[in-house]
């Protein structure tokens, strides 16, 4: 650089240098949210990692489908190159939905797409007191009661 007015011009100034940081980091995608086969109420998540430079992931979940208002919550900050999750905090009867994004020590991906998954009843209790008993009235009926 130098300085100039109508007349004169300067000599150079020093030189001088300056890093940038990285601008981008691509959000990963093709998140897909399935229950698992053998364990009632976790979910498996996966995912593609699109990026070369991330430290990791941050996992979010909110309760109620991708129309829903609820907020997310991070669930989990995975490292580097992980791309799959087992969700072992659900809930009976309760649909669920997730994203996940990159990140690096300057910045954060986009988004990943949202993925859903709806449990099921874990368990059902059984009924209790169950009595049989010979009908007063009726010839050949049994008569049972149980309680909820």
């Amino acid at each position: 650089m130098k300085a100039y007015n109508s007349f004169l011009e300067s000599g150079y100034s020093n030189q001088t240098s300056v890093s940038t940081i990285l601008s981008s980091l691509n959000a990963p995608s093709v998140l897909t949210a399935n229950l698992s086969p053998s364990d009632v109420n976790h979910a498996i998540l996966g995912w593609q990692d699109n990026s070369t430079n991330e430290l990791g992931f941050i996992l979010e979940r909110k309760i109620g489908d991708s129309s829903g208002v609820e907020p997310f919550t991070i669930l989990d900050s995975l490292t580097a190159g992980v791309t799959s999750f087992e969700d072992s905090t659900l809930s009976d009867t309760t649909t669920y939905t997730y994203r996940v994004r990159a990140f690096n020590a300057f910045i954060e991906s986009g988004y990943s797409n949202l993925a859903s998954v709806s449990t099921i009843l874990s368990s059902i209790v059984s009924p209790s007191s169950l009595t049989a008993n010979l009908s007063s009235t009726k010839v050949n009926h049994v008569n049972l009661t149980w309680q909820d």
